[in-house]
């Protein structure tokens, strides 16, 4: 099936591809923010709106269609993923139609991206998006439209500086843990010494 509205919306006009590929892909886009903040451009009147409009247009052409059987584990960093049909245990969640993950498909440093896999409950039909195609049409677009080459990096840059911050406050507590259980005594020294001086008051 989405061969098939691929094969359609190459024979539309510039305005009508734009139309139609925001109908489809209107669900999804909603859950990857600088793809929903290109989309508020390309429906609008600015200058920008043809070039961001042809952006998602080659972004949905661009994407291809996978399937699993039930019981499968699946998945890979710098993908995006996204559910058309079935279910998907994926940390602790179950992921249905319309559900998206590997928003952060767009980094390139492999210790930033979440790489957790997903697990077929049911048999599932899935839409995907890999990094470097995605790229590919970013420096194609970027190359004719500062803004959104400008859009494009200061995501990136952002979710990268996100990642950092939380894969740090990661480490720390995990070294906080370690250092709990490394040392018992003077955690319990520390307590009876507080307990004492409140028995002492």
């Amino acid at each position: 099936r989405r061969m098939r509205h691929d094969r359609l919306i190459s024979f539309m006009s510039a305005g009508l591809q734009g139309e139609v590929v925001f109908l489809i892909n209107d669900r999804w886009i909603g859950h990857v923010s600088l793809l929903r903040q290109i989309q508020v451009v390309a429906k609008g009147s600015s200058r920008n709106a043809p070039s961001f409009t042809s952006f998602i247009v080659d972004i949905s052409l661009r994407m291809t269609s996978i399937v699993h059987a039930q019981q499968e584990l699946f998945g890979v960093p710098h993908v995006l993923y996204i559910v058309n049909r079935g279910l998907v245990s994926r940390q602790k969640r179950i992921l249905q139609t319309g559900a998206v993950w590997g928003q952060d498909f767009v980094l390139s440093d492999s210790r930033l991206v979440d790489q957790s896999q997903g697990y077929s409950l049911t048999y599932v039909e899935l839409t995907t998006l890999s990094r470097e195609s995605f790229m590919l049409l970013a420096e194609k677009y970027g190359s004719v439209n500062s803004e959104l080459k400008r859009r494009v990096r200061r995501y990136c840059c952002w979710l990268a500086f996100q990642r950092s911050v939380w894969k740090e406050a990661r480490r720390r507590l995990r070294r906080q843990k370690r250092t709990a259980l490394t040392q018992p005594s003077a955690w319990l020294a520390l307590h009876h010494q507080a307990y004492e001086s409140k028995e002492g008051g």
